[in-house]
């Protein structure tokens, strides 16, 4: 039992820097890895993922608040769209059989992983003005921005919904890509406003969850601690540093944890 809260600590700490980092919320690597290692049914490391994504969200979203790299209304506006696909992704997944879950979560990651490698980084806008504007530490001046194709992201948003409440990802492994390259976004407030986004559509989520005796209380609360010290991490490297090293290591970290998920799905 010690063994598996140490599991939980490790596991909601690493995935928690890269999620704060990539405005991914986390959950694309504890779902997974809370199976594969707690050997508990996936709709259980649903419950705890949506959880740790809620309170991850708030202590990742006030740092990006302070730093003007999070657009509130942007964020707001698309959750109505993200809320909608939630309830549906959480509905659906209590009525599907876990293995079918899992093997369809192995392919779901086998996508993401293609997206991640393949995605570029956002070029900064380099105008002199701008809709919005966040002051970029690393570039040491202020990047001003305007949002493109505001229809095509709330398509993508319903989506990212769907996905979260069903795999409890938070969604955000398809919203950042999605802010940054079609809305043309930069890609520090398309990673911040995510991270706040995805906050909300896990509550969504989470109270359906809870509400069918989904959720192991206290290997909620270990998660929330780790993903409080991993978040810390990934809040510093997210002003700090460039994504693309790290988008590479995660491309492969996803690979290897969907093959595990479909010969899981197998057995």
């Amino acid at each position: 039992m010690i063994t598996d809260y140490l599991y939980i600590l490790m596991i909601s700490s690493i995935a928690s820097s890269i999620g704060g980092l990539l405005g991914i919320g986390g959950g694309v690597l504890m779902v997974p890895l809370f199976v594969i290692l707690l050997k508990i049914q996936i709709q259980q490391a649903v419950a705890i993922s949506l959880f740790t994504i809620i309170g991850l969200s708030m202590l990742v979203s006030s740092k990006h608040i302070k730093s003007g790299a999070l657009n509130l209304p942007l964020g707001f506006t698309l959750e109505l769209s993200t809320t909608l696909g939630a309830i549906i992704g959480s509905i659906a997944a209590l009525n599907i059989n876990h293995k079918t879950l899992s093997l369809l979560f192995a392919l779901f990651l086998m996508v993401i992983a293609v997206m991640t490698l393949k995605d570029k980084k956002a070029a900064q806008n380099i105008d002199t003005e701008g809709e919005y504007s966040y002051f970029d530490h690393q570039l040491n001046r202020k990047v001003f921005y305007t949002i493109k194709n505001l229809p095509i992201a709330y398509l993508v948003s319903f989506i990212a919904g769907v996905s979260s409440g069903m795999f409890g990802i938070g969604g955000g492994i398809l919203k950042v890509p999605i802010l940054a390259n079609v809305c043309k976004l930069p890609m520090k407030v398309a990673s911040a406003t995510s991270s706040f986004m995805v906050g909300i559509t896990a509550s969504a989520s989470a109270f359906i969850y809870f509400k069918h005796g989904r959720l192991n209380p206290f290997f909620a609360f270990v998660s929330l601690l780790g993903a409080y010290l991993g978040a810390k991490v990934g809040v510093y490297l997210h002003s700090r540093l460039r994504n693309d090293d790290i988008r590479r290591v995660f491309f492969v970290v996803l690979l290897i944890i969907a093959i595990e998920m479909f010969l899981r799905s197998l057995r």
